[in-house]
Formats: C-alpha cells, structure tokens, sequence
C-alpha cells in the first residue's frame, strides 16, 4: 500500500512537471515567471536540458530570468546536470549564457575544474572568459591529477593558438591560476 502512495505521489509530481515544461516551451510571457516558480517548487533538474533548448527562442528578459533561475539552484546533483548541459551545447550564445550562470551560483564547482579548463581552450574567447572567472572563484580542494591535467591542457593550448593574442592573454591568466592552485596543493 505504501508503495502505491509513493507511486501516485511520483506519478502526480511527473504529470505536473511535464504539464509546466509543455507551458514554458510556449514562451508565453504572462505565464513564464509563474511556471518559473512552480519549477523551483519540484525541484527537478532535468528542466535544465529544457532550457537548454528553449534559450536561444526566448526573449532577452525570459533569457535573464532562466540564468537567474540556473544561479539560485542549490541541489547537489544540478551541478552534474548542468555541467552536462554545458559540455553538450552547440550554441556559443547559449553556452556562454550557462556557464555566467555557473559563475552567479553559490555552489562550489571545484571538482569540475578539468572540464571547465577543456572548455576554456576548446571554446570562443567568451566561453574563455566565462571559464576564467570560474576558474578564478574555485575553492578547492583539488585533485592533484585533475590539477595537472588542467595545467597541461591549458600549457599544450598556449603553444598553439599565438596568433589570438586575446585568447593567449586570458588562456595565461587561467594558467596561473591553475598553477597557484597546483603550489597550494604541494604546501
């Protein structure tokens, strides 16, 4: 009996979801702040592939209240969906958009480091400029590897793309960083 409770329960809280994902695609602008709310409410982070697609569609003032939402995020494992997202996205704009919200949330993202440096060298400038400000407000503590594998990455990059004097500035400087993190670690 219990079981069925839960499944009914379960099974009311997925209706609902998908009732208020069906109405955020519609990007109504009067409903779009309410849907907002009653998603925080669930509580599920696999609205965030849906923003994800939705982004580039709506407009500038939808756009900020999706980052806002993406930077108030407190659930531990929104971190992995998110990062997820993020590493999957095409759309430069989209993602520069999601990686500032990384930046704006209060969750430590250290354990991502590695991936945040992939992104750094592989991305736009902007993307490089997002990441740099991530990187710059990491926490630790630090695997050592993952340290070191960032640091090379971003060294092997440095040797490669001269010519952007922009990238090789703000690559540099997220080099350091990973170096002062790398010294933190050997003290």
């Amino acid at each position: 009996m219990q079981n069925q409770k839960i499944s009914k329960k379960e099974e009311a809280r997925k209706t609902k979801l998908d009732t208020l994902v069906t109405a955020l695609k519609s990007l109504d602008n009067t409903k779009f702040d309410t849907l907002l709310e009653e998603l925080k409410v669930i509580g599920d982070t696999s609205v965030l592939a849906v923003f994800a697609e939705i982004y580039p569609q709506c407009t500038v003032e939808q756009q900020h209240k999706l980052i806002d939402f993406m930077a108030d995020i407190r659930e531990e494992d929104a971190q992995d969906a998110l990062i997820d997202i993020i590493l999957e996205l095409k759309d430069e704009p989209t993602r520069v958009a999601f990686l500032s919200a990384v930046w704006n949330n209060s969750m430590d993202f250290s354990e991502y480091l590695l991936e945040f440096a992939k992104i750094a060298v592989s991305g736009s400038f902007l993307e490089a400029i997002e990441c740099h400000t991530i990187i710059d407000n990491l926490e630790g503590p630090f695997e050592e590897y993952v340290v070191l594998d960032a640091k090379m990455l971003v060294t092997d990059k440095l040797q490669t793309v001269k010519d952007d004097v922009q990238k090789v500035l703000i690559l540099s400087d997220i080099l350091l960083k990973i170096e002062e993190f790398d010294q933190n670690i050997e003290s």
